[in-house]
């Protein structure tokens, strides 16, 4: 059996069905949806009014801006880091809109309130971010777009997308909202249990989003499909990796027995998006990489999961590899903030046993 390790009434994974609902509703039906209007969804539980759905949408755009004095220190900050999600996960404490001593005691709908202000803020503090590791001086400026899939692309690209473009960026992110208790939002329950504030519950799932065993597939499995190069090549390789026990990165899932629907929806966008020089030649390699581990590994199949494809469709988006886990955390924390809350309103330390195997009892000088 399963060792349960909570209740959660935000998202359900069906992993034997291989189906995803936020909310009781399919990812499926969702996916041409605003992402504003799903994240809303996932924070209250139901779809915003159109009302409802235009004040989220305008908060998010509003509250967007950084104090021009942190903006210095999230430069610089971008420019010492070793990589953007470092960078973002250190951060994210000096977001905070309350004080720590007041968070501790804050109601669900508060600790809810406190969150979207933080996420609102992300796409700029990664936005500056880049630009202090590019060596820039000047803070970009939150580009004034209403929408909000091609206002995040313009402020992670530079350039202003297409409507096509910013809608593919949107499915992505919702498909990226919340996935029950992964290790990153595990992490944020976990921390929320000890009634630390909002701000710290969100940077440590930042930090376990980034292991390449998580969020960070996203960034391997291209790098992976870009070092193969060739599709010709895929078999060789995968059956070399598979012989030294390496991983092969954005394949199979914990939770899934059959397909991630995630990454069906996934490779749709990457096949109509990439383009030669801009996703194309990676798609192709994963493509013959997904048909490989098929039909490889004595006859019992791997399957994509979300972060196989994810990386072409960002490719083809304009972004740079280094930033597609950082795109990743922008979704993310809505959920975070919502299983947050939830832990919150009958909150119970998070403190399991561990079963000893070291040295028995001894003495010293025995």
């Amino acid at each position: 059996g399963v060792d349960l390790a909570g209740t959660t009434g935000k998202v359900e994974v069906d992993g034997i069905a291989g189906q995803l609902r936020y909310r009781g509703y399919p990812v499926e039906a969702l996916i041409d949806l605003p992402f504003t209007d799903v994240a809303y969804l996932i924070l209250h539980g139901e779809l915003p009014t159109p009302a409802q759905a235009n004040a989220f949408a305008e908060r998010l755009q509003r509250q967007s801006a950084i104090d021009p004095e942190l903006g210095q220190t999230l430069l610089a900050l971008g420019a010492r880091a070793r990589h953007p999600m470092l960078a973002l996960q250190s951060a994210i404490p000096l977001l905070s809109p309350t004080s720590a001593a007041a968070s501790t005691s804050m109601s669900a709908a508060t600790l809810i309130d406190c969150g979207i202000g933080i996420a609102a803020q992300l796409p700029t503090t990664l936005a500056i971010i880049g630009a202090g590791a590019r060596g820039e001086r000047a803070l970009p400026q939150v580009p004034a777009i209403a929408d909000y899939g091609a206002r995040l692309l313009t402020q992670l690209t530079g350039a202003t997308p297409s409507a096509v473009a910013a809608r593919a960026f949107e499915q992505i992110q919702i498909l990226q909202l919340d996935h029950s208790f992964n290790a990153g939002t595990f992490t944020a329950r976990v921390v929320a249990s000890t009634l630390a504030p909002v701000e710290s519950c969100i940077a440590a799932a930042v930090g376990a989003l980034f292991g390449k065993l998580h969020g960070g597939a996203d960034q391997a499995a291209i790098e992976m499909a870009q070092r193969i190069a060739s599709p010709a090549r895929a078999a060789d390789e995968i059956t070399a990796m598979s012989a030294r026990g390496e991983k092969i990165m954005g394949m199979g899932h914990r939770e899934y027995r059959v397909v991630d629907p995630r990454s069906i929806i996934t490779e749709r966008i990457a096949e109509r998006l990439a383009v030669p020089g801009g996703g194309r030649e990676e798609f192709e390699v994963l493509h013959a990489i997904a048909t490989v581990c098929a039909h490889a590994f004595g006859g019992k199949p791997i399957h994509p999961n979300l972060e196989f494809y994810k990386g072409v469709v960002y490719l083809a988006l304009g972004l740079r590899p280094e930033l597609f886990t950082p795109a990743f955390a922008l979704a993310r924390v809505f959920g975070y903030v919502a299983h947050i809350a939830e832990c919150r309103v009958d909150n119970r330390l998070v403190r399991p046993a561990a079963h000893y195997v070291g040295q028995p009892l001894r003495r010293v000088g025995d």
